[in-house]
């Protein structure tokens, strides 16, 4: 059996199915995340599954597809472009545009930006 099938099924939690990303996302109950660092490929669908994101002033954002040959994933091509416009989104895609805090929040990324996780905290609860 080729050792390769067997990353599959524990890759499907993010990428393959969604699984994760689709019960969060039709959850019945208010979703919020918040964005610290870095949020790349998974960490970004993940944010983006949650009904508001809240992002600390340093956080950054990218799919990181591109430099790998990939495509994005399903959620990626249906969620994104509904918030940040089909030209950001296929920038984001094509060229692995990366957007700082500032432009996540003026692109519709986010919801709201906090000086620290502590704040961020606050503001979600």
């Amino acid at each position: 059996m080729n050792q390769d099938l067997l990353l599959l099924p524990a890759a499907q939690g993010i990428y393959g199915s969604g699984y994760l990303l689709d019960r969060i996302q039709s959850a019945s109950i208010l979703s919020i995340s918040v964005l610290q660092g870095s949020s790349i490929g998974g960490g970004l669908l993940l944010g983006l599954a949650t009904d508001h994101r809240i992002a600390t002033r340093s956080a950054t954002f990218r799919l990181g597809v591109a430099p790998y040959g990939l495509s994005p994933v399903v959620m990626a091509t249906a969620v994104l472009p509904k918030l940040v416009g089909h030209n950001v989104a296929t920038r984001m895609y094509v060229e692995d545009l990366s957007l700082d805090a500032q432009d996540a929040m003026a692109s519709g990324i986010v919801s709201g930006l906090s000086q620290s996780t502590h704040h961020a905290r606050m503001r979600a609860s």
